[in-house]
């Protein structure tokens, strides 16, 4: 009795695994998203898109980066009593582009993030993210995007990388690097060559 009662639970139990499959195998991890199982849908493009913002935001905003980039930076600043003092010292090394002394002087000025404006690495991942977005909607399949859609997509991010070529290639340094194919290998090129190549993108 004991040995047919077990023999029905085996069989039992190799139905019902058996029905299965392997479909209880596959598990998605949402934190770790790859390029097979992203790119499924607009909201992936739409979030996608969001991060390279999020990046810009955070290569700009986390530092005095538009005024010692852009506003004071080579300026002609004349100071006054009320910033005639050490501690405003760096108006003077941003009049005349001098950063090392900025640099060396960190401390005195640590409020403003001086430091942060020669980081290029968050300028570098929007150029990368830009690329990767282009060639996936070069060469992925999406039934859920229109070509206008397409289109509209990729001239987005045609811009924002254009964009970072403007802000590290511009204001803060006169020979940028671009990144080349949809991951990039880096290669120097001469800023007015740099310029040029972002202008012929924005006419495609």
């Amino acid at each position: 009795m004991k040995r047919k009662f077990i023999y029905t639970i085996l069989l039992g139990a190799s139905l019902v695994l058996g029905s299965c499959g392997k479909d209880f195998l596959n598990i998605t991890q949402i934190d770790k998203l790859t390029g097979n199982n992203y790119w499924t849908s607009e909201n992936d493009v739409e979030q996608y898109m969001g991060g390279i913002y999020s990046t810009f935001r955070e290569a700009t905003m986390s530092n005095i980066f538009f005024p010692a980039s852009g506003d004071l930076r080579c300026a002609p600043i004349n100071r006054t009593s009320a910033t005639n003092n050490s501690g405003r010292d760096y108006l003077v090394y941003l009049r005349q582009n001098n950063l090392n002394s900025i640099f060396a002087r960190e401390g005195d000025f640590s409020y403003f993030g001086f430091p942060r404006i020669s980081k290029w690495n968050d300028f570098y991942k929007m150029v990368q993210n830009a690329n990767i977005i282009c060639y996936q909607l070069d060469n992925k399949d999406m039934p859920f995007l229109s070509e206008e859609k397409k289109k509209a997509y990729k001239a987005e991010a045609v811009f924002l990388r254009s964009l970072a070529y403007f802000f590290y290639g511009t204001p803060v340094w006169r020979c940028a690097l671009l990144y080349r194919c949809e991951y990039g290998s880096i290669t120097e090129n001469q800023y007015d060559y740099g310029i040029e190549k972002s202008i012929r993108r924005f006419r495609c």
